[in-house]
């Protein structure tokens, strides 16, 4: 995929950042697909609510399985699990889906559709992992909080 960013900070702060930023780390062809995308600001809004009435969705069928999900603003969500956070992952690779695994729960990225039918039959086999993880699930949540800031 192709990423394009911005900060904004005090000055102080973006003379350090820019210390560990890559050279040239915004292709050519990433900052094409930016230029387009703000020629088309509409249809990339309409993206984003389809994104995110997807994310939403997934949030409500996770918690009626029975996991703690806390709510999300992006285009992911996030599921606390410690107990078998490894196997789970390598469930989720065998069902074609990548995660990120923060070893106190899974980032898990919206995608298609299908892809998230996907994600709700692996979730679906561990939810037992839910219901026994739920005195970690909001420590596990608010260290994933404290990465994001």
């Amino acid at each position: 995929g192709l990423r394009v960013g911005y900060t904004v900070a005090h000055p102080d702060l973006i003379t350090e950042l820019r210390k560990a930023v890559m050279p040239f780390s915004v292709t050519t062809p990433a900052q094409a697909a930016a230029q387009e995308s703000l020629s088309r600001v509409e249809e990339v809004l309409e993206r984003a609510r389809e994104i995110g009435q997807l994310r939403d969705t997934t949030i409500t069928r996770l918690r009626a399985q029975g996991w703690e999900v806390p709510d999300s603003q992006g285009n992911f969500v996030w599921l606390p699990i410690s107990d078998g956070i490894n196997e789970l992952e390598a469930k989720f690779y065998e069902a074609g889906l990548a995660v990120r695994n923060l070893g106190v729960g899974l980032r898990i990225t919206i995608g298609p559709a299908e892809a998230m039918e996907r994600v709700l039959t692996v979730t679906h086999a561990y939810s037992d992992r839910a219901a026994t993880d739920k005195t970690t699930s909001e420590e596990a949540t608010e260290s994933y909080r404290k990465r994001q800031i």
